[in-house]
């Protein structure tokens, strides 16, 4: 008979790590001379130069054929690692915490911390105005993912506040006026003992505004909650104090009169109570 030719098998071997994430690569050697294919398309795709892409969560072995001789050999398995599933809200005011999913088994990173920082735990914290991502690393597999971007709101302008009348009568009533109000933010005020709502919030125009107390009975602090058109909320710093008048009336009596007596040596003391006067500057209630 003829010869026959044994051919030997082409040698192979994952140069690159056995075990990737979902969208990460990996190598396999040799990377010419001949084609790759996949076990399964569906969890990891091959060039023919030896580059393996995950696309799903499992295991795929590749297949080399050397073109040369047609002879074909296989690779271990690769493992594809899916990626971590994140969840962020779309948006967070400055210095109130939000919070991340998942809150366990791996790391967060902010990519501003100047903007919001994250803990671990996935608790998010603004700092600055802006937007910013964060990207969650699982500690088993070494996958990670990074959110949507997150808006960083920013609180209310801290403007000064103060009383259009510091002093008033009881059962009358002033306005807590800020002169400098904010555009796009509400007003509310507030009793400051229980924070108790007081009339309805008021727009800022960006001038002046006025916020009334209603009628007061005695001595009352205001403090008022600025709330942004984000819903970002903050309690401005002045405390408004409206106090009750205590200024005393004033009671006016006649000067010395003259009174003649008669021929009997008698007089009749007239009434002089017309001539009295009484007067306040609050209206007697």
């Amino acid at each position: 008979t003829s010869p026959v030719t044994i051919n030997a098998l082409p040698t192979v071997s994952i140069t690159g790590s056995s075990t990737i994430c979902v969208a990460a690569t990996t190598t396999l050697s040799p990377t010419t001379g001949g084609s790759w294919a996949s076990s399964n398309t569906a969890i990891a795709t091959v060039t023919n130069a030896g580059l393996v892409t995950g696309v799903a969560a499992g295991t795929a072995t590749f297949t080399f054929t050397q073109t040369s001789t047609g002879c074909s050999r296989t690779t271990s398995a690769v493992t594809i690692n899916a990626l971590p599933v994140v969840a962020a809200p779309a948006s967070v005011c400055i210095g109130t915490p939000g919070t991340l999913s998942p809150t366990t088994n791996g790391t967060w990173v902010s990519s501003n911390t100047a903007i919001a920082t994250v803990t671990n735990a996935g608790v998010i914290t603004g700092v600055s105005a802006g937007s910013v991502t964060f990207t969650y690393t699982r500690t088993s597999t070494g996958c990670f993912a990074t959110t949507s971007s997150v808006a960083i709101n920013a609180l209310p302008t801290d403007v000064a506040a103060s009383a259009a009348s510091s002093s008033i009568c009881t059962g009358s009533s002033t306005n807590i006026v800020i002169a400098s109000s904010q555009a796009g933010v509400n007003y509310q005020l507030r009793n400051n003992s229980g924070n108790v709502l007081v009339g309805s919030a008021v727009a800022g125009t960006g001038g002046s505004i006025n916020l009334p107390t209603g009628n007061l009975t005695s001595a009352t602090t205001f403090n008022i909650l600025a709330t942004s058109s984000a819903g970002c909320s903050r309690q401005l710093s002045s405390l408004v104090t409206v106090s009750m008048d205590n200024i005393a009336p004033v009671l006016t009596c006649p000067g010395n009169q003259t009174v003649n007596l008669n021929a009997s040596c008698t007089a009749v003391m007239p009434d002089y109570t017309s001539m009295v006067t009484l007067s306040d500057n609050c209206t007697a209630t």
